[in-house]
């Protein structure tokens, strides 16, 4: 019963199956004082929901916009650490969920997902390796 307010709500209604399913797949590595340090990446998701890479990485865009999913933790592709993320329906440090899904609307979608959800190497992420963009002229 406590599910049901955020399961009738628009911001869920308007999920696509896929993301309810990545949503039910986070829920279920949700244990207590674990949430803030989930983490399922964009390939673990894509065989766990079986889809591919791009399909997945969409699902995570959709549950950010919707407000059901908030990152807390970015990428380290060379250390081999993935993202953390926090459901904003579950309480997180003792701290009762931010219910941010209550804020979204069709007019008005929730958070802003990153841009790219596929690992880069380190030098992709230094911007003055691998670029005359950054260099002084």
């Amino acid at each position: 019963m406590k599910h049901e307010q955020w399961l009738n709500s628009p911001a869920y209604r308007d999920l696509r199956p896929v993301e309810r399913c990545l949503l039910e797949e986070f829920q279920r590595i949700c244990l207590p004082g674990r949430n803030g340090r989930l983490s399922i990446g964009v390939i673990k998701a894509s065989k766990l929901l079986k889809v591919n890479k791009n399909t997945a990485s969409g699902a995570f865009h959709g549950l950010i916009e919707h407000g059901f999913l908030v990152m807390t933790k970015g990428h380290l592709w060379q250390e081999r650490l993935a993202r953390e993320w926090r459901l904003t329906i579950e309480e997180c440090n003792g701290r009762q969920p931010t219910d941010d899904w209550i804020r979204w609307s069709e007019d008005n979608p929730g958070g802003v997902a990153p841009k790219n959800f596929r690992s880069q190497s380190k030098e992709q992420n230094d911007p003055k390796v691998g670029t005359n963009r950054y260099q002084s002229k």
